[in-house]
């Protein structure tokens, strides 16, 4: 079986932020835990309370399930100013508010003396306020353990420069720069708060260590040094440093903004550098699979400063890979036209737009960047997978030709180009255009299972050159041997060269795999019919059937179980008709 796909990949992540207290603080008595009421007793308006906050807790955590932050927050909200003698509701409805941008969140971190994000919160008040004293004190009362013997730290040094105090801050950051595990991150704030303070020798040190320590960089990191590099006069290194982010994807539409604005401050002010800091741990914690706690950091930063564009695009990029789009793309709505990374946010806007079938505005914003950006290839790219899924083979081919000519050196990394041009091609009937991109992608990266299977299945599909379908299937079920559509691939082409017996066993196989795909469905009932066991076969071209396959396959499947039943009818045997080829 043959199937394509976008190449934007997602990576599952189950988003339980707000499922940390336990159901049993809102119970059918009280919310709270204390005395319920009773309408024998005269006390109704307990009861009438605590039923209340049931209601919205209940509320609360289902608009959380469904994504709809922003409700779940407002419900939350609810349950704890009907009920607030209960601790676990006031700290959801705190957690809430903080992980949907709510701007009384504040107002709801008082009174929460144990729980650090709402103590994070509040410090980030006292400096948004100037109160950095304040803010240090609070600081100071945090236990040093788990993520906080990093965190604290860091914000902690900023709050004091904020105060005036930079030799403080730098001998508070002096322990995480003596450590190997924290070194990288400790120097590169010292660099920045010396930087901030005018301190340009020491800074040029700490930032050539820095660089040195974290190795590639980042996005977020390749601006500070380019910046750094610009504002010292060495504008070729600092160019160099932005060039090493690549021209592809995302960076090729940010570069020109970069370059534009590369002399200019990363941090401007100590609040940038707390948000930084939350950003970077943010991010350390995302590459330990803790994207629910990363998200709550990335909300402080938020907090500390609204327009950091860094953290929108960090956290866009946790809710798209748990397929979170709305929430992805309300994120990024916030980022300003000003922004020199506001193209690549339209780009990724457009994805998320897609994936919530907003096909209409997702095409609108690529094709003003196609216009834009002349020379890069990935809106027009983009624009070609909306008009493929859209069926308009024609325009998606143009789309993707379009593409091909922006593409200064075809690289591996261009075999997905070939590949979906490939499959419009196919789609629209051309195959002798769509097998050479197949081969051409091939030829760039020789091992991508998703083109050997196509290719080889269409191969099988056509009965022309055998061996080589089979080779070439057989390699990507080495590469993925899990894969449904793969081993269906692999018992077609046994099928096709008349192995009855192993094609049997592949797509029995297969359909365990894949229990609810038609067409694998339908091929095994092919190949029960060519072994002769007609009833089976009858039975799976039915289950085929009732798992809901496009027209043109369901017409063939009725046709084969008409076949089945005269043939059943009269002792003989029904030979399988070929099926169409269907993609998925």
């Amino acid at each position: 079986m043959i199937r394509w796909f976008s190449p934007r990949r997602a990576a599952l992540l189950v988003l339980s932020l707000l499922s940390a207290c336990a159901a049993s603080g809102v119970s059918s008595g009280t919310a709270s835990g204390g005395p319920s009421g009773s309408p024998s007793g005269g006390t109704t308006a307990p009861l009438a309370a605590s039923t209340i906050a049931a209601s919205a807790f209940l509320q609360a955590r289902f608009a959380a399930s469904q994504g709809a932050l922003a409700l779940s927050a407002a419900e939350f909200l609810r349950a704890h100013e009907a009920d607030p003698s209960s601790l676990a509701l006031h700290e959801q409805a705190f957690l809430a508010a903080l992980v949907s941008g709510r701007l009384d969140v504040a107002s709801l971190a008082r009174g929460l003396p144990k729980n650090q994000a709402a103590q994070f919160v509040l410090v980030n008040e006292d400096a948004k306020q100037g109160h950095w004293q304040a803010a240090i004190e609070r600081l100071k009362t945090l236990p040093d353990t788990g993520i906080a013997r990093i965190l604290v730290p860091l914000i902690t040094a900023w709050c004091e420069q904020g105060a005036g105090q930079t030799d403080a801050a730098l001998a508070t950051l002096r322990p995480l720069m003596d450590q190997p595990a924290t070194r990288a991150l400790a120097t590169l704030h010292a660099a920045m708060i010396e930087d901030l303070a005018g301190r340009t020798a020491q800074a040029d040190r700490n930032y050539a260590t820095a660089a040195a320590a974290f190795g590639p960089a980042s996005l977020d990191l390749a601006r500070t040094f380019a910046s750094w590099d610009a504002r010292r006069g060495r504008k070729e290194e600092a160019l160099g440093v932005l060039a090493g982010l690549g021209s592809q994807g995302e960076m090729g539409l940010a570069q020109p903004g970069l370059i534009r604005d590369v002399a200019q401050p990363v941090i401007r002010r100590p609040t940038g550098g707390m948000a930084a800091a939350y950003r970077f741990v943010a991010l350390a914690l995302r590459q330990q699979n803790n994207g629910s706690f990363a998200l709550v950091l990335l909300r402080l930063a938020l907090n500390v400063r609204p327009h950091d564009t860094m953290s929108r695009l960090a956290m866009s990029g946790i809710y798209g890979a748990s397929q979170q789009d709305a929430l992805a793309l309300d994120v990024l709505d916030a980022v300003p036209k000003s922004d020199p990374l506001y193209p690549a946010v339209q780009l990724r806007r457009a994805l998320y737009m897609t994936a919530l079938r907003n096909d209409h505005g997702a095409l609108a914003i690529l094709r003003r960047l196609v216009r834009d950006f002349p020379t890069q290839p990935e809106p027009a790219m983009a624009e070609g997978d909306i008009l493929r899924a859209q069926k308009q083979y024609a325009a998606a081919i143009k789309a993707y030709d379009l593409a091909l000519t922006r593409t200064k050196h075809a690289g591996p990394a261009a075999w997905v180009l070939y590949f979906d041009r490939g499959v419009a091609y196919d789609q629209s009937g051309k195959w002798p255009l769509a097998e050479a991109d197949f081969r051409q992608a091939l030829k760039l990266s020789p091992n991508q299972p998703a083109v050997l299977n196509y290719l080889g299945y269409s191969l099988a599909n056509r009965g022309t050159d055998l061996p080589e379908a089979r080779r070439m299937i057989e390699k990507a079920l080495a590469a993925q041997p899990n894969d449904g559509a793969i081993v269906d691939s692999l018992g077609w082409v046994t099928l096709k060269q008349g192995d009855v017996a192993g094609a049997v066993r592949y797509l029995e196989r297969a359909v365990e795999l894949m229990p609810e795909d038609p067409t694998i469905n339908g091929h095994l009932g092919d190949a029960y019919a060519a072994a002769g066991r007609n009833l089976e076969a009858a039975f799976q071209w039915q289950r085929a059937l009732d798992l809901n396959p496009k027209p043109a396959a369901a017409a063939e499947l009725r046709a084969k179980l008409a076949r089945a039943e005269e043939a059943l009818r009269g002792g003989a045997s029904a030979p399988p008709a070929a099926p169409k080829k269907a993609v998925h």
